[in-house]
């Protein structure tokens, strides 16, 4: 049983930027028509982008390497992680574009919305990369 919830968890990590990418685009492009400005979907593309090629990047490399699978004790796999941290650096311009957003024009949806979205992505990430 815990070996299925682990295993449960882990492909929730790996797919949150999936997730991610989406809400974030649809929230791009909400705001969007609400205030009559492409840039917040192009932004909002932008960002969700860069979190998928990060994570697409983390498995690419990563390949043949068990992901899924408790590393069993004494035995060494190495990793590449610049797919996450790429993935964490979407993430973090998430965050920092959401809270421009919030200190310029002192509206709630989209900036909140945004950091708040992108710092759960990016405790998430933190997470997958603390678990590996």
């Amino acid at each position: 049983m815990q070996r299925f919830f682990h295993l449960w968890i882990m492909q929730a990590l790996l797919y949150a930027p999936y997730g991610y990418a989406v809400i974030l685009i649809v929230v791009g492009f909400i705001a969007a028509r609400r205030e009559g400005k492409n840039i917040y979907f192009w932004t909002a593309l932008g960002i969700a982008e860069l979190s998928r090629l990060g994570q697409m990047l983390f498995l690419v490399q990563n390949f043949g390497h068990p992901i899924y699978a408790l590393a069993p004790p004494g035995s060494s796999s190495s990793r590449h992680y610049l797919g996450l941290d790429i993935a964490g650096l979407a993430a973090l311009m998430g965050v920092f574009g959401g809270i421009t957003l919030h200190w310029r024009y002192e509206k709630r949806f989209p900036s909140l919305w945004i950091a708040l979205l992108s710092g759960v992505e990016m405790l998430l990430i933190g997470i997958l990369r603390l678990a590996l």
